[in-house]
């Protein structure tokens, strides 16, 4: 079992460039997720199921960067799950 400061080192230790001299950001788990530091500059709430939730104002651009045209369904045969783990568990 290791804790957060093994990733935290791990992460920094591949860090190439500082916040401030980086156009672009990404997340240290999934280095296909690269988008344009701008697009988080600013946030909104937006209703999420029962509250509202702080998202980047440039959500749409962010969310087409990832996902393409992430407002059409893909067809019924591709909608699988992407994890290599289970994130729930089934309760009867």
């Amino acid at each position: 079992m290791v804790g957060k400061q093994f990733f935290i080192n791990r992460f920094n230790k591949h860090k190439r460039f500082s916040w401030e001299e980086s156009e672009y950001i990404g997340t240290p788990c999934w280095i296909r997720d690269i988008f344009k530091k701008e697009d988080f500059d600013e946030a909104i709430r937006a209703p999420f199921e029962d509250t509202e939730v702080w998202i980047p104002k440039n959500y749409d651009s962010i969310l087409r960067m990832a996902y393409g045209d992430y407002m059409k369904l893909p067809p019924e045969d591709k909608r699988v799950p992407h994890h290599d783990y289970s994130a729930y568990r089934k309760v009867n």
